[in-house]
């Protein structure tokens, strides 16, 4: 069994976020964020992995914006 901290741009994307689990969910969003750091080490990130962090971007807010105390509740001030 072989680990890879990152996902190129030509591996398997999920077709949709919203059936991943939370955990899968930030897991290949960190792998995404490796991947972009490593990209630009190497001179220009790749769009395709531009798009997949947008995407991520937008589902990890979508469900926590979904969430009814929010993503931290302790800093959260009463009215």
């Amino acid at each position: 069994m072989s680990f890879n901290s990152k996902i190129t741009s030509t591996q398997p994307f999920p077709e949709s976020l919203r059936t991943l689990p939370d955990r899968a969910l930030h897991v290949l969003n960190s792998k995404i964020h490796r991947a972009q750091d490593a990209e630009y080490l190497l001179g220009t990130p790749e769009m395709e992995t531009e798009f997949r962090k947008e995407e991520l971007r937008e589902e990890i807010s979508r469900r926590e914006e979904s969430t009814t105390a929010g993503p931290y509740p302790a800093l959260r001030i009463a009215n």
